[in-house]
């Protein structure tokens, strides 16, 4: 074999054979760093150097015919050792390293995974474990590079841009046969780019309506409440706190015969039984729209993946008046704040008052670690502070800083959510049509059993489950509120 011979051997090996046909390239020669091919075209090959890591010329171009017929003959003679290339050889092994990464993800319980480049050129893997970042695996740099790569060709991202902000999505079997489906965000920054990887659910994950961890008697309730035949059931709350897990869970106990339809921003869990629209503004798919066009599609239930301006409220609040069951989520600070915040999207109050049926609001709590946590001897302090909570409790507990090897050095074990639920009745449909206000809101919904979320929070508390910094944390109150 003369050295011509080996060259182009090198070259074909170089990109391989899957590449070769993806880009349409024929690997002519290798001189160094400097890739020689024929093409179809004479440049736009910008995304295959950056995936082979090779400064491309193109010597020749022909017809993609032409191309193929002579592909095909190379790798043939090179034979079934050499159907995949150096760097594709590289290329499958991220292949496993992702399904493994992913398996250990869901393991975990991890919401998200970043892909961080560091400063030694580099790159780490991050998990966000009970709102905790938590480190998992460090990289080399080639290594690094090349997770990157995959997963930007993955989800048909462009792999030889890195200074703009890309979005997009792919799903994946792990080793153990799970499947995940993923969002993918890009960020430029110094050093390279940094990658999150939002996990979203499936109906394999889907937390079943017995565990979202509804005090019994709140429970009850709110079953009740949602007997209803038609109107609008809301849930509120700050991003991440497990809305779209609430009203999943709710979607899930849905008779087999009912037409349900949802709208959300993306979609993020696949529902058996559920048809189910991305918001894709780009060709008129939005919120409001959607909500339009499901009530042509005979619907029973319908779930709007969330109420952000005053076109999608209006849709939403007159879904509930045609006689469906509507579905929704909505940023507010607590249950009754939800009424001004329908009243600022122009909902008239008496469409409030007669389309919706109860508001249910939620935070979730990190638990403290029951190895580490440390006890706090303040506890008179502390009924100062919570008279009601904590008339009889002699300690309460904090989390332990450094953690110890059962939580990882976090002292964080697991999280527990907290709710409240607004249910409507006939005195406070009137006292909303006649503008009352948010205080006598709060005292007409304590009359009839409304319990704020910092009662249940304050419990967790008392029985050690979690520290007061982080429900103060979490549900923003001061110490004289809680």
């Amino acid at each position: 074999m003369d050295t011509l011979e080996r060259n182009r051997d090198g070259a074909a090996q170089v990109v391989g054979q899957d590449n070769a046909f993806r880009y349409l390239v024929l690997p002519l020669d290798l001189r160094g760093d400097e890739l020689i091919v024929a093409a179809i075209k004479s440049e736009g090959l910008h995304e295959l150097e950056a995936l082979i890591r090779y400064r491309i010329t193109v010597e020749e171009t022909l017809s993609a015919d032409v191309i193929r017929e002579r592909l095909r003959a190379l790798y043939r003679n090179l034979g079934s050792g050499y159907s995949l290339g150096r760097n594709e050889q590289r290329e499958e092994s991220m292949k496993s390293y992702v399904g493994s990464l992913l398996e250990d993800a869901m393991t975990a319980h991890s919401s998200d995974v970043h892909v961080e480049p560091t400063e030694d050129g580099g790159g780490r893997v991050r998990f966000r474990i009970d709102r905790t970042l938590r480190e998992v695996r460090s990289l080399a740099r080639d290594d690094f590079q090349s997770l990157v790569s995959i997963l930007k060709h993955s989800s048909n991202l462009k792999i030889d841009v890195s200074r703009e902000f890309q979005d997009g999505s792919f799903s994946q079997a792990t080793p153990n046969g799970r499947k995940v489906d993923l969002r993918v965000s890009t960020m430029p920054v110094g050093g390279g780019e940094k990658i999150v990887l939002r996990l979203l659910g499936s109906y394999a994950t889907l937390r079943t309506f017995e565990r979202l961890g509804l005090p019994p008697g709140l429970r009850d309730r709110y079953v009740e409440v949602l007997g209803n035949p038609s109107g609008v059931h809301i849930v509120c709350g700050p991003t991440g706190m497990g809305k779209t897990t609430t009203v999943f869970a709710i979607l899930d106990t849905v008779d087999e015969g009912k037409n349900i339809c949802t709208v959300e921003d993306p979609v993020e869990i696949r529902l058996k039984g559920a048809y189910q629209v991305e918001v894709n503004e780009r060709h008129g798919v939005t919120f409001a729209s959607a909500m339009r066009a499901f009530m042509r599609q005979d619907p029973d239930v319908i779930f709007c993946g969330e109420m952000r301006d005053d076109e999608t409220a209006f849709e939403t609040m007159k879904g509930g008046l045609s006689g469906r069951i509507v579905y929704s989520t909505i940023h507010s600070p607590d249950a009754v704040r939800v009424v001004d915040r329908l009243v600022e999207y122009q909902v008239r109050r008496g469409t409030i008052g007669s389309a919706l049926k109860s508001v249910l609001a939620q935070r979730i709590v990190r638990k403290l670690c029951t190895e580490c946590r440390v006890p706090v001897s303040s506890a008179i302090t502390l009924r100062r502070q919570y008279p009601v909570q904590f008339e009889n409790v002699s300690k309460v507990f904090e989390r332990r800083k450094g953690g110890c090897a059962t939580c990882q050095g976090t002292g964080i074990a697991g999280q527990v959510a907290v709710f409240e639920l607004f249910a409507m009745s006939d005195e406070i449909e009137d006292a909303i049509v006649h503008e009352a206000s948010r205080a006598a809101l709060y005292r007409l919904a304590l009359s009839e059993g409304y319990v704020p979320m910092r009662e249940q929070a304050a419990q967790h508390i008392a029985d050690g489950t979690t520290s007061v910094d982080e429900v103060l944390q979490v549900l923003s109150l001061s110490k004289s509120a809680t």
